[in-house]
């Protein structure tokens, strides 16, 4: 289960540091994306409700390419998808990040190979049709990623590959009828998201 777990993101750490193509292109980049999420997650209260896939919406990603390989970059998202009944009804699981991510990019004619590495915020969360909740107190998480871009002039498309780990310690309950109350959270929101993004990119020229 240990090895099963980390095996993910130590494949994307040993892709981050291939040999570059060539020089990556220096400017601002501004997105968004979406796509699937796939949670590895264990502990309270989710070892009960078995979370299943769902999908990923990350509302915006920007950075900016400060040399000809490395980059900093801001990542702000969520992931949420189906489990099984425990507050209520159609009972959803939720996580949102806001990461900040050194990026090292290669490039080579109209695309572009990157990798990053990045921690933030993170907070989870169940919600039932009822809308019962339970959410958790913010911790700080972590996340790698790699990706490729496709550049049309400097708009670009492409896919993206990332994997989130947090660990969680305490919540709140919000349920209907019931009332509000602090808990134990002992648990891990690891997750997987494939996206495809789309952005603009300042800095890029046709090769």
């Amino acid at each position: 289960m240990v090895m099963k777990r980390w095996s993910i993101p130590l494949l994307l750490v040993m892709l981050l540091f291939i040999p570059g193509l060539s020089r990556a292109e220096k400017g601002f980049y501004i997105g968004t994306g979406f796509g699937l999420a796939v949670p590895y997650q264990s502990g309270d209260i989710i070892d009960e409700v078995d979370p299943g896939s769902g999908t990923s919406f990350e509302m915006i990603h920007l950075g900016y390419n400060f040399t000809d390989q490395w980059g900093v970059g801001l990542q702000y998202g969520a992931a949420a998808g189906p489990c099984d009944d425990f507050l209520g009804d159609d009972t959803m699981w939720g996580q949102g990040y806001l990461d900040l991510s050194m990026r090292r990019t290669w490039d080579k004619e109209n695309k572009a190979l990157y990798g990053e590495l990045g921690f933030g915020t993170y907070l989870y969360m169940f919600q039932d049709d009822d809308e019962s909740t339970f959410s958790s107190d913010p911790v700080v998480g972590y996340r790698i990623a790699l990706g490729s871009n496709y550049y049309l002039g400097k708009w670009y498309l492409g896919p993206e590959v990332s994997y989130h780990w947090a660990q969680y310690s305490e919540g709140d309950y919000d349920v209907d009828k019931v009332g509000k109350w602090e808990s134990d959270f002992d648990a891990t929101g690891n997750m997987l998201l494939v996206q495809l993004k789309i952005g603009y990119h300042t800095g890029h020229q046709e090769k």
